[in-house]
């Protein structure tokens, strides 16, 4: 199994190999939905793909292994839940979301379900904690800056967001995931459902 280390996907979205007219054999594709990686028809009534943000059900979106030679691998970050009950203020950020949202082990399943082999998934949740301290610091210090360029009303919307993200976070309402599969090589056929390698940590 590979070690995994995850970073913050939006300030480090390109490699060295990623420059323009370097070749390279990573594909980095950010969109503002994860795709359907289910298909279609499973045991929860339908494909399992995204909304806007989290994890929904859909059978319009391309599947990953669509993507993927014979042996390539997956990376994913995405939102997450605790067990229930969720608070009442998580119930309703959720709602007005339109959310579905899957526990970190529940996510991984859903991979090995897609016919992805050796499905890592790790809960992040603490390393996404630390990230969001350390971003609101940095706004909080910079905050003349910030004016310079955006109004109050912006600053104050983007505080209140992390704080909001990081009080559902430590209520262990929302959870962030780390998930990494691959699709079988050539003669490595798909596992039976549950047969799949996944780690949760």
């Amino acid at each position: 199994m590979p070690k995994v280390r995850a970073v913050k996907g939006e300030r480090h979205a390109k490699s060295k190999g990623g420059e323009e007219g370097a070749p390279s054999k990573v594909r980095m594709v950010r969109r503002s939905a994860m795709p359907n990686f289910c298909g279609t028809g499973n045991a929860e009534g339908g494909g399992c793909g995204v909304g806007d943000d989290g994890v929904g059900h859909t059978n319009t979106s391309p599947l990953p292994q669509t993507w993927l030679k014979p042996g390539g691998k997956l990376l994913i970050t995405d939102y997450c839940c605790g067990e229930l009950p969720w608070s009442a203020s998580f119930e309703e950020y959720v709602r007005q979301r339109g959310y579905i949202l899957y526990t970190v082990p529940r996510y991984g399943k859903l991979l090995e379900e897609a016919g992805f082999v050796r499905v890592l998934a790790q809960d992040r949740t603490k390393q996404f904690l630390d990230v969001l301290e350390v971003e609101l610091r940095d706004l909080e210090e910079n905050k003349t800056a910030f004016l310079q360029d955006f109004a109050e009303d912006d600053y104050c919307y983007i505080v209140r967001g992390w704080q909001a993200k990081m009080s559902r976070c430590e209520a262990g309402d929302q959870r962030w995931g780390l998930f990494y599969a691959e699709k079988p090589g050539d003669g490595e056929g798909s596992p039976p459902p549950g047969a799949g390698e996944r780690i949760s940590a």
